[in-house]
């Protein structure tokens, strides 16, 4: 993998990010945080763990030469 492959998916994480938030934003505060049942309970659950999976991914890529 080099630099080229790396930014090509930065790029598509910001674009399928982008998708996700689009497809949110059409939701009632209800369904943004209704209890689904799964292992994050509700949308907004869901995407907290998402946004800070991916905090720790860019800190772990930045802290390494």
């Amino acid at each position: 993998m080099n630099k080229d492959d790396i930014q090509l998916l930065y790029e598509y994480d910001r674009w399928a990010n982008n998708r996700v938030l689009q497809a949110v934003s059409a939701l009632r505060a209800e369904q943004f945080t209704r209890d689904l049942g799964g292992s994050f309970r509700s949308v907004r659950d869901t995407l907290v763990h998402i946004s800070a999976a991916s905090g720790v991914g860019s800190h772990i890529g930045r802290s390494r030469p």
